[in-house]
């Protein structure tokens, strides 16, 4: 089984620390019609983030690792057009990818994940308006 190499197309975000702003591949990239899902990690740029390709329409998304402070893990993604969120975050679980929704809640301790995860903290100029 070949695989193809994206990896061309993430230098110009990986070369600035992707402060470019803009995850979405700059090209179209070729149909895979591999057994792998929509969503595979291409690049991982710290201990908790890491980069993303959807091998069916070619976006890219940016995803942190956290977890609120009961201990319960979620994923953060940065700069998501799938959110109510004025800071683009959408919070979900690792076991539960699809991107319909976004976490307000913990499903372990049920306190809202914004007060107990300091990486979806609401932003503070977005609380006081």
């Amino acid at each position: 089984m070949s695989h193809t190499n994206f990896s061309h197309k993430l230098k110009p975000f990986i070369a600035d620390g992707g402060k470019s702003g803009s995850l979405q591949s700059p090209e179209p990239v070729p149909a895979y019609n591999g057994p792998l899902s929509d969503w595979q990690i291409v690049t991982i740029i710290s201990d908790t983030d890491y980069l993303e390709l959807n091998y069916n329409d070619g976006g890219y998304r940016r995803i942190r690792k956290s977890k609120c402070s009961c201990g319960q893990a979620v994923l953060i993604e940065l700069d998501s057009k799938e959110t109510c969120r004025r800071d683009k975050l959408r919070i979900f679980y690792p076991d539960l990818t699809d991107t319909g929704w976004c976490v307000f809640r913990c499903k372990r301790c049920g306190q809202p994940i914004g007060d107990t995860c300091k990486d979806a903290a609401y932003d503070k100029a977005e609380n006081d308006e």
